[in-house]
Protein backbone atom coordinates (compact mmCIF):
# COMPACT_ATOMS: atom_id res chain seq x y z
CA UNK A 1 0.00 0.00 0.00
CA UNK A 2 0.87 3.35 -0.78
CA UNK A 3 0.52 6.35 2.44
CA UNK A 4 -1.16 9.27 1.01
CA UNK A 5 -1.53 10.98 4.10
CA UNK A 6 0.48 11.12 7.15
CA UNK A 7 -1.81 10.96 10.43
CA UNK A 8 -0.99 13.18 13.39
CA UNK A 9 -0.06 10.75 16.16
CA UNK A 10 -0.17 13.78 18.62
CA UNK A 11 -3.70 14.89 18.41
CA UNK A 12 -5.96 14.19 21.49
CA UNK A 13 -9.21 14.98 21.70
CA UNK A 14 -12.64 14.46 24.30
CA UNK A 15 -13.61 10.49 25.21
CA UNK A 16 -16.29 9.28 22.87
CA UNK A 17 -15.91 11.92 20.54
CA UNK A 18 -13.60 9.04 18.35
CA UNK A 19 -14.62 10.29 15.07
CA UNK A 20 -13.56 13.92 15.72
CA UNK A 21 -10.50 13.02 16.84
CA UNK A 22 -9.35 11.08 13.96
CA UNK A 23 -10.68 13.31 11.51
CA UNK A 24 -7.87 15.86 13.51
CA UNK A 25 -5.47 13.23 13.29
CA UNK A 26 -6.15 12.42 9.47
CA UNK A 27 -6.24 15.99 8.71
CA UNK A 28 -9.90 15.93 7.06
CA UNK A 29 -12.68 17.39 6.99
CA UNK A 30 -15.58 17.06 9.64
CA UNK A 31 -18.58 15.88 8.12
CA UNK A 32 -19.92 13.22 9.48
CA UNK A 33 -22.38 12.72 12.85
CA UNK A 34 -21.21 9.25 13.73
CA UNK A 35 -18.23 6.92 13.23
CA UNK A 36 -20.94 4.56 11.33
CA UNK A 37 -21.91 7.37 9.39
CA UNK A 38 -18.16 7.71 8.30
CA UNK A 39 -17.79 4.24 7.94
CA UNK A 40 -20.79 3.88 5.51
CA UNK A 41 -20.00 6.94 3.22
CA UNK A 42 -16.45 5.80 2.74
CA UNK A 43 -15.60 4.77 -0.91
CA UNK A 44 -12.78 2.22 0.07
CA UNK A 45 -13.93 -0.26 2.55
CA UNK A 46 -12.76 -3.44 3.33
CA UNK A 47 -13.46 -6.17 5.84
CA UNK A 48 -10.40 -8.15 6.42
CA UNK A 49 -7.30 -7.27 8.32
CA UNK A 50 -5.47 -3.53 7.60
CA UNK A 51 -2.01 -3.89 5.93
CA UNK A 52 1.17 -3.39 7.62
CA UNK A 53 3.08 -1.59 5.96
CA UNK A 54 0.85 1.39 6.43
CA UNK A 55 -1.56 3.28 8.90
CA UNK A 56 -4.98 3.45 8.54
CA UNK A 57 -8.26 3.60 9.93
CA UNK A 58 -10.46 0.67 11.23
CA UNK A 59 -13.59 0.61 12.29
CA UNK A 60 -15.93 -1.16 15.34
CA UNK A 61 -19.39 -1.69 16.00
CA UNK A 62 -19.90 -0.05 19.19
CA UNK A 63 -23.88 0.67 20.20
CA UNK A 64 -25.35 2.86 23.37
CA UNK A 65 -28.70 3.07 24.29
CA UNK A 66 -30.23 1.88 21.06
CA UNK A 67 -27.89 4.17 18.77
CA UNK A 68 -25.30 2.39 16.80
CA UNK A 69 -22.46 5.07 16.76
CA UNK A 70 -19.73 2.76 15.79
CA UNK A 71 -15.96 3.21 17.04
CA UNK A 72 -12.97 4.20 14.75
CA UNK A 73 -9.10 4.17 15.57
CA UNK A 74 -6.16 4.29 13.67
CA UNK A 75 -3.89 1.38 13.18
CA UNK A 76 -0.44 1.90 12.74
CA UNK A 77 1.71 -1.12 11.18
CA UNK A 78 3.03 -1.99 14.26
CA UNK A 79 -0.51 -3.79 14.68
CA UNK A 80 -1.35 -0.84 17.77
CA UNK A 81 -4.14 1.15 17.73
CA UNK A 82 -4.30 5.12 18.04
CA UNK A 83 -7.27 6.31 19.89
CA UNK A 84 -9.73 8.71 21.43
CA UNK A 85 -9.67 8.08 25.68
CA UNK A 86 -11.61 5.52 27.34
CA UNK A 87 -10.14 6.14 30.51
CA UNK A 88 -10.04 9.56 30.54
CA UNK A 89 -12.19 12.44 29.90
CA UNK A 90 -9.30 13.73 27.63
CA UNK A 91 -6.38 12.91 25.60
CA UNK A 92 -5.64 9.98 23.43
CA UNK A 93 -4.43 5.93 24.08
CA UNK A 94 -2.53 2.99 22.52
CA UNK A 95 -4.42 -0.26 22.38
CA UNK A 96 -1.52 -3.39 22.00
CA UNK A 97 -3.82 -4.63 18.78
CA UNK A 98 -7.15 -4.97 17.48
CA UNK A 99 -8.31 -7.53 19.31
CA UNK A 100 -6.70 -5.38 23.28
CA UNK A 101 -9.23 -2.64 20.98
CA UNK A 102 -12.46 -4.90 21.15
CA UNK A 103 -11.97 -6.30 23.90
CA UNK A 104 -12.07 -2.41 25.64
CA UNK A 105 -15.01 -1.47 23.71
CA UNK A 106 -16.57 -4.81 24.78
CA UNK A 107 -16.82 -3.53 28.60
CA UNK A 108 -19.54 -1.08 27.07
CA UNK A 109 -20.91 -2.86 24.59
CA UNK A 110 -20.13 -6.68 24.77
CA UNK A 111 -21.33 -7.33 21.19
CA UNK A 112 -18.89 -4.70 19.66
CA UNK A 113 -16.91 -6.64 16.74
CA UNK A 114 -14.32 -5.36 14.34
CA UNK A 115 -15.60 -4.13 11.07
CA UNK A 116 -12.97 -3.45 8.61
CA UNK A 117 -10.74 -0.55 7.68
CA UNK A 118 -11.03 1.91 4.91
CA UNK A 119 -8.42 4.10 2.39
CA UNK A 120 -10.21 7.07 3.13
CA UNK A 121 -12.35 9.54 5.26
CA UNK A 122 -14.32 12.38 4.58
CA UNK A 123 -13.78 11.99 1.15
CA UNK A 124 -10.20 12.48 1.68
CA UNK A 125 -8.06 9.46 0.21
CA UNK A 126 -5.41 8.29 2.87
CA UNK A 127 -4.00 4.99 1.20
CA UNK A 128 -4.35 3.42 -1.66
CA UNK A 129 -3.05 0.22 -3.63
CA UNK A 130 0.38 0.63 -4.90
CA UNK A 131 0.30 -0.37 -8.98
CA UNK A 132 2.44 -2.28 -10.63
CA UNK A 133 4.12 -1.04 -13.80
CA UNK A 134 4.00 -4.03 -16.19
CA UNK A 135 5.99 -4.01 -20.09
CA UNK A 136 3.24 -4.41 -22.53
CA UNK A 137 3.56 -4.00 -26.34
CA UNK A 138 3.83 -0.38 -25.85
CA UNK A 139 6.68 -0.51 -23.98
CA UNK A 140 9.04 -0.73 -26.98
CA UNK A 141 11.10 2.77 -26.34
CA UNK A 142 11.55 2.12 -22.46
CA UNK A 143 12.92 -1.39 -23.85
CA UNK A 144 15.39 0.06 -26.21
CA UNK A 145 16.71 2.49 -23.90
CA UNK A 146 16.89 0.18 -20.97
CA UNK A 147 18.47 -1.97 -23.15
CA UNK A 148 20.82 0.43 -24.81
CA UNK A 149 21.90 3.20 -22.02
CA UNK A 150 22.06 0.51 -19.08
CA UNK A 151 21.90 -2.71 -20.21
CA UNK A 152 24.71 -1.76 -23.05
CA UNK A 153 23.71 -3.27 -26.12
CA UNK A 154 24.30 -1.58 -29.53
CA UNK A 155 22.88 1.67 -29.50
CA UNK A 156 22.10 2.06 -33.14
CA UNK A 157 21.01 -1.23 -33.65
CA UNK A 158 18.66 -0.68 -30.58
CA UNK A 159 17.15 1.62 -31.87
CA UNK A 160 16.82 0.53 -35.23
CA UNK A 161 14.47 -2.02 -33.70
CA UNK A 162 16.86 -4.72 -34.83
CA UNK A 163 16.09 -6.11 -31.42
CA UNK A 164 12.33 -5.55 -30.61
CA UNK A 165 11.01 -8.81 -31.13
CA UNK A 166 13.31 -10.29 -28.84
CA UNK A 167 13.21 -7.45 -26.03
CA UNK A 168 9.36 -7.80 -25.81
CA UNK A 169 9.52 -11.99 -26.19
CA UNK A 170 11.97 -11.89 -22.80
CA UNK A 171 9.73 -8.85 -20.68
CA UNK A 172 6.25 -8.55 -21.96
CA UNK A 173 4.38 -9.00 -18.88
CA UNK A 174 7.14 -8.17 -16.24
CA UNK A 175 7.28 -4.63 -13.95
CA UNK A 176 9.50 -2.46 -15.25
CA UNK A 177 11.53 -2.34 -11.83
CA UNK A 178 12.47 -5.65 -12.35
CA UNK A 179 13.68 -5.12 -15.73
CA UNK A 180 15.69 -1.91 -15.13
CA UNK A 181 17.23 -4.30 -12.13
CA UNK A 182 18.03 -6.82 -14.99
CA UNK A 183 19.88 -4.10 -17.37
CA UNK A 184 21.22 -3.08 -14.23
CA UNK A 185 22.90 -6.09 -13.77
CA UNK A 186 23.81 -7.23 -16.69
CA UNK A 187 25.37 -3.80 -17.98
CA UNK A 188 28.35 -3.91 -15.18
CA UNK A 189 30.71 -4.71 -17.52
CA UNK A 190 28.86 -1.64 -20.05
CA UNK A 191 29.46 0.90 -17.24
CA UNK A 192 32.87 -0.05 -16.53
CA UNK A 193 33.99 0.58 -19.99
CA UNK A 194 32.05 4.50 -19.86
CA UNK A 195 33.56 4.63 -16.72
CA UNK A 196 37.20 3.24 -18.07
CA UNK A 197 36.76 5.95 -21.00
CA UNK A 198 35.86 9.11 -18.79
CA UNK A 199 38.74 8.40 -16.22
CA UNK A 200 40.93 7.84 -19.56
CA UNK A 201 39.65 11.80 -20.85
CA UNK A 202 39.89 13.34 -17.39
CA UNK A 203 43.45 12.06 -16.95
CA UNK A 204 44.21 13.55 -20.39
CA UNK A 205 41.87 16.76 -20.36
CA UNK A 206 45.16 18.36 -19.00
CA UNK A 207 47.17 18.09 -21.89
CA UNK A 208 44.70 18.55 -24.45
CA UNK A 209 44.29 21.73 -22.73
CA UNK A 210 47.57 22.37 -22.83
CA UNK A 211 48.21 21.66 -26.44
CA UNK A 212 44.29 23.96 -27.41
CA UNK A 213 46.37 26.69 -25.25
CA UNK A 214 49.51 26.56 -27.22
CA UNK A 215 48.06 25.79 -30.70
CA UNK A 216 46.01 29.25 -29.58
CA UNK A 217 49.35 31.06 -29.18
CA UNK A 218 50.33 29.47 -32.55
CA UNK A 219 46.87 30.24 -34.71
CA UNK A 220 47.60 34.50 -32.97
CA UNK A 221 51.49 34.03 -34.47
CA UNK A 222 50.60 33.02 -37.58
CA UNK A 223 47.85 35.87 -37.96
CA UNK A 224 49.66 38.37 -37.24
CA UNK A 225 52.64 36.98 -39.40
CA UNK A 226 49.98 37.01 -42.25
CA UNK A 227 48.75 40.39 -41.55
CA UNK A 228 52.27 41.83 -42.00
CA UNK A 229 52.90 39.72 -45.36
CA UNK A 230 49.05 40.73 -46.76
CA UNK A 231 50.52 44.97 -45.48
CA UNK A 232 53.60 44.38 -47.26
CA UNK A 233 51.99 42.85 -50.25
CA UNK A 234 49.58 46.06 -50.41
CA UNK A 235 52.62 48.17 -50.64
CA UNK A 236 54.26 46.03 -53.45
CA UNK A 237 50.69 46.73 -55.01
CA UNK A 238 50.82 49.98 -54.74
CA UNK A 239 54.73 50.89 -55.97
CA UNK A 240 54.11 48.92 -59.23
CA UNK A 241 50.64 51.15 -59.59
CA UNK A 242 52.78 53.83 -59.44
CA UNK A 243 55.74 52.97 -61.64
CA UNK A 244 53.03 51.39 -64.49
CA UNK A 245 51.96 54.81 -63.93
CA UNK A 246 55.24 56.52 -64.35
CA UNK A 247 55.97 53.73 -67.43
CA UNK A 248 52.82 55.57 -69.34
CA UNK A 249 54.07 58.57 -68.68
CA UNK A 250 57.55 58.43 -70.50
CA UNK A 251 55.76 56.52 -73.43
CA UNK A 252 53.15 59.48 -73.72
CA UNK A 253 56.31 61.90 -74.20
CA UNK A 254 57.93 59.37 -76.34
CA UNK A 255 54.99 59.63 -78.87
CA UNK A 256 55.13 63.34 -78.61
CA UNK A 257 58.76 63.63 -79.15
CA UNK A 258 58.64 61.29 -81.95
CA UNK A 259 55.90 63.94 -84.09
CA UNK A 260 58.07 66.67 -82.89
CA UNK A 261 61.14 65.02 -84.83
CA UNK A 262 58.63 64.11 -87.83
CA UNK A 263 57.49 68.15 -88.17
CA UNK A 264 61.38 69.42 -88.08
CA UNK A 265 62.37 66.86 -90.35
CA UNK A 266 64.71 65.87 -88.45
CA UNK A 267 64.19 62.32 -88.79
CA UNK A 268 66.69 60.58 -91.28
Amino acid sequence: MQQLVSPNLTVQGKAGWCLSVQQDVWGTPHLYATAKDAWDAAQFKHTDLPPSDVYSICYWTYTENGTPYWHVATHAPDGRIYTSPFNVSYGSEWYASIDAMTARIRKIDPSSQYVGWVEDLSNVRLIKEQTVELINENSTNTLRIGHSEIGGWDVNKTHAGEYDATFHAAWDGHSVDEFIYAQWLGGAAFRAKRIEAIDYFDNKRPQVEQQVKDLTIQVAELTRALKIKNDLVDKLDAQVAMQSGDTQLLNGFGVLLSKIIVRLGLKG
